[in-house]
């Protein structure tokens, strides 16, 4: 029991680190201006179009854990894919039809 409780001691002394706390500050930072380009994004393009960029992300991320730090994957993440790649052919078919 001490353990667990010296850990989260330890979690809470990594979180008020300086570099840490930067790091977090710096992080915000960029998932505020990703958010601010994305609903610029929306508005000037179909969300299809936006969200066919965005959706290759997690696969992006995959392919790196894979080949850069030599981790495996799973047959759950490779459904999830699919699911991914089968919900973005829906967006961008979607799109399409609306245009025709």
């Amino acid at each position: 029991m001490s353990s667990l409780i010296s850990g989260t001691n330890n979690v809470f002394e990594g979180l008020m680190n300086p570099e840490f706390q930067i790091f977090g500050f710096l992080m915000g930072i960029v998932y505020y201006l990703e958010l601010v380009n994305w609903f610029y994004a929306v508005k000037h393009v179909d969300v299809s179009v936006a969200s066919m960029i965005t959706t290759p992300t997690p696969v992006i991320t995959m392919a790196f854990v894979l080949f850069i730090l030599k981790e495996s994957i799973e047959l759950y993440q490779i459904i999830a894919m699919i699911i991914v790649f089968v919900s973005l052919y829906g967006l961008l078919w979607s799109g399409r039809e609306k245009h025709h």
